[in-house]
């Protein structure tokens, strides 16, 4: 139980609970990574280079966190209720493997 307490003391950027959620880095980091791309963006699209649509930077979002086209999501769709539930339930038994 003190382990406990002490655990829910923590920020929710402490290397603990990153760790148990998953998380490389906290949402300031996050936030500063897109901020730093899209200022890049603007400073592109203002030069020759920008105008003509080449040499545009790469993103340090997609080198640091991958780009939504790495993740696996599975996008289903279903023709009946009964069939949602199946699947449903397929999925929260994998869940609590």
């Amino acid at each position: 139980m003190t382990a406990a307490a002490f655990f829910v003391g923590l920020r929710h950027d402490s290397r603990s609970k990153m760790s148990l959620a998953g998380q490389k880095y906290t949402l300031i980091e996050e936030i500063s990574v897109m901020i730093y791309d899209k200022l890049a963006w603007l400073q592109w699209a203002q030069t020759k280079d920008g105008a003509k649509g080449i040499n545009r930077p790469e993103k340090l979002a997609v080198k640091l966190f991958g780009s939504s086209t790495d993740q696996q999501n599975e996008v289903a769709g279903f023709s009946s209720p009964e069939e949602f539930e199946a699947e449903r339930k397929r999925l929260l038994e994998r869940g609590n493997k």
